[in-house]
């Protein structure tokens, strides 16, 4: 399936593959071609979301045994992929099902830092997520519902 929005707010909206949730490819049409700028495998899960401030928000998170990643990213003007944010936890668990470790990580060649279950929470909510893990005080998730068609009848 597909739909189309307008993610970063320039008039021209940008070409969404995939099925009611889950977005597989993200595209920006240039001269009326499309252009990929983001797709994802089986595994992660992509996803437009609503940050505090009403800018929209794409979401790509994956996790496998307690590792997690939900990494946030915008389009800009020029139809490119902008870092917003990279959050990680390390998968180890102690008593109690409390993770360990919650990192954060500013763009891709940004040096990993750690910081706590609250800041985690708290930069999750920021960008209208509940994460990827089951943590207590995410909030209420602020997804952008669009509207998906059938790429052939």
């Amino acid at each position: 399936m597909y739909a189309y929005y307008d993610i970063n707010g320039d008039g021209s909206p940008e070409l969404l593959i995939g099925a009611d949730k889950s977005i597989s490819g993200i595209y920006v049409l240039q001269n009326g071609t499309p252009l990929s700028v983001i797709q994802v495998e089986s595994r992660h899960v992509l996803r437009l979301l609503m940050d505090i401030d009403g800018n929209s928000v794409i979401e790509d998170s994956w996790g496998h045994m307690g590792y997690a990643t939900d990494f946030f990213y915008t389009i800009d003007e020029e139809g490119k992929l902008v870092v917003l944010d990279k959050l990680f936890t390390n998968g180890d668990v102690k008593k109690g099902d409390e993770f360990i470790g919650h990192f954060r990580a500013k763009d891709v060649l940004g040096k990993e830092v750690s910081i706590n279950e609250d800041e985690y929470c708290s930069l999750i909510r920021k960008y209208g997520s509940t994460g990827y893990e089951p943590l207590e005080d995410t909030g209420k998730e602020r997804m952008i519902g669009v509207i998906w068609k059938p790429v052939a009848t």
